[in-house]
């Protein structure tokens, strides 16, 4: 059976191409921890998603999905997003990376996501 999740705030740790017109990004949420979602036609110029999927952009997502490997159906952005250059871009960036290979997928962390 296909678990659909509504409206959960999350925070983009990475993303990368998947397939032509497609997205695989991996997402820090409150009550769900690293999500891993393939955004359909994220690359494509009339995505909803273009320049959404970005490090440091906080968004409310919807999915779906019944795997570890989800479909994202729904993003929006849910505050402002932090600027960062220099050292603390540099900074932020290695933080995310190491979030998504010390984070197991679907193993919340709310205190953690607090901070971030």
């Amino acid at each position: 059976m296909t678990q659909r999740v509504l409206c959960q705030h999350a925070r983009v740790l990475h993303a990368r191409s998947f397939r032509e017109t497609s997205l695989l990004v991996d997402f820090f949420t409150q009550e769900h921890g690293r999500v891993c979602a393939v955004a359909r036609g994220a690359r494509t110029q009339r995505s909803k998603f273009r320049g959404l999927l970005q490090p440091f952009i906080p968004v409310t997502i919807s999915w779906s999905g019944r795997s570890d490997l989800v479909t994202l159906s729904d993003a929006e952005p849910c505050g402002m997003p932090l600027s960062f250059s220099g050292t603390a871009l540099l900074s932020g960036l290695y933080i995310n990376e190491l979030l998504v290979r010390l984070l197991a997928r679907h193993d919340p962390h709310p205190e953690l996501f607090m901070y971030y």
